[in-house]
């Protein structure tokens, strides 16, 4: 319900370059979710303070309200949601690249500080993308975005494409 929707313009320039931020590495855990929009925040406070800082996987990671999934990996519905309610905490309050049992632990333990601290860098809103114009026009208008897709048994890639075999019923 929380999912806006994007006018696409229908003219673009030729050269287009956004600012950039330093690409985390999540090493061999399954927290690409909490890395990818700690970084969208991450841009954001750069484009909104004028400074770079560094934001927290671990927090986003593993704080799972009643109602998330519980397990390997994250829904990027539920670190949205996280990022609606509560924001992200700057990485030294809550630094980790943790599992997700480790990560609730950590974040559990320090709850109420860390959501207080987190409340300021919240995001307002959140918009679906549909085609390749609402990308260039998201990508102009607002800066860096995440993208997510669903991946299924079936699915591969295929010169640098996701395809699916629909003959097949997986």
């Amino acid at each position: 319900i929380r999912d806006y929707t994007i006018k696409a313009e229908t003219e673009f320039p030729k050269e287009f370059a956004l600012e950039t931020v330093p690409v985390k590495n999540q090493w061999s855990k399954p927290t690409c979710t909490a890395h990818a929009l700690s970084s969208v925040v991450e841009y954001h406070h750069l484009r909104q303070h004028g400074e770079y800082a560094r934001f927290s996987t671990e927090f986003i990671y593993g704080l799972r309200e009643k109602g998330y999934y519980i397990g390997r990996g994250m829904s990027i519905r539920d670190a949205l949601n996280t990022l609606l309610k509560y924001g992200d905490v700057y990485e030294s309050d809550c630094a980790g690249n943790n599992d997700y049992e480790k990560a609730m632990s950590v974040v559990s333990k320090d709850i109420d500080r860390l959501k207080e601290l987190a409340y300021p860098h919240r995001i307002s809103a959140y918009f679906k993308i549909k085609n390749a114009d609402e990308l260039k026009t998201a990508l102009m208008k607002y800066g860096v975005v995440a993208v997510s897709m669903k991946v299924y048994n079936g699915y591969k890639l295929v010169n640098d494409v996701y395809t699916y075999d629909t003959t097949k019923d997986y």
